[in-house]
């Protein structure tokens, strides 16, 4: 079973958004760690620990909540994986091709 073009679109949409909040709390972080040893504001270093958290919470969350776009079922988690390779109630391919 594939994909319709529409539900691609959904299912890259949502990847893309996994994607950038893994990336941006991963940026986040490393600035984070980087102003901790440089002289900066406490504003500044606050800031960047609340967009990290934020964005780590923000892709926990979408990661765990996760919607298949064809039969609408939860996807979870797969260990090492964003997303899994197949949906686990009607077994549609998730991976791109």
């Amino acid at each position: 079973m594939t994909l319709t073009p529409e539900q691609a679109r959904k299912l890259a949409i949502t990847r893309g958004v996994l994607i950038g909040s893994f990336a941006g709390a991963m940026i986040a972080f490393a600035v984070g760690v980087i102003l901790l040893f440089v002289h900066a504001s406490p504003a500044a270093r606050g800031l960047t620990w609340a967009i990290f958290i934020e964005m780590a919470v923000s892709a926990a969350v979408l990661g765990a909540f996760a919607r298949c776009p064809a039969c609408r079922g939860r996807l979870g988690g797969a260990t090492g994986r964003l997303l899994p390779a197949h949906c686990p109630g009607c077994g549609v391919s998730l991976v791109k091709k």
